[in-house]
């Protein structure tokens, strides 16, 4: 054990290194260098957006068709505000005329985009719909998108809806 420690301390003792007799004699100082374009809490402009400002659209690829045949919808959000809007998750609901479903699927799954839609910009979403039976039913759209207002400023959920067509299948 004795051999052990005695190793333990000539080890410790070979990588400490000895001070050199100028450094006693040598000042020190602390500099603490910021780049120009630094961001700091008070460069940072306060922004004049209060709230996101947005619309949604809604379209088919016909307003009109028959058992079998698959219908377009497109959602565009468009960004009309001065915020980007991030995270966009489209929603498409169907209300069918009747007890049964006329489209398959009957709730599509939502789609989310991984992304920001940037002030004055779009996006789209698509759904495919089969028409499965005859009737009628209204198509209603919504999307919800992340907002952050400022820095560190306010984070909140926004959404926006379209208006709601009729559709109508045939035999």
């Amino acid at each position: 054990m004795a051999l052990f420690v005695g190793a333990l301390a000539l080890t410790m003792a070979a990588c400490t290194p000895a001070p050199s007799p100028t450094s006693a004699l040598t000042p020190t100082a602390t500099v603490r260098a910021q780049p120009p374009d630094a961001v700091t809490p008070s460069s940072i402009p306060t922004l004049a957006c209060e709230i996101d400002t947005a619309s949604l659209a809604l379209s088919l690829s016909a307003e009109t068709v028959k058992a079998g045949d698959i219908v377009s919808v497109t959602l565009t959000l468009n960004n009309e505000g001065c915020v980007a809007l991030g995270l966009p998750q489209y929603r498409l609901a169907i209300q069918s005329d009747g007890p049964e479903a006329i489209f398959a699927p009957g709730s599509p799954e939502p789609v989310v985009h991984s992304l920001a839609v940037v002030p004055g910009g779009t996006d789209t979403a698509g759904f495919g719909l089969r028409a499965v039976a005859a009737g009628q039913a209204t198509l209603s759209a919504s999307v919800s998108y992340e907002v952050h207002l400022g820095y560190p400023g306010l984070a909140y959920w926004g959404s926006a809806s379209s208006e709601s067509p009729l559709i109508t299948v045939g035999p």
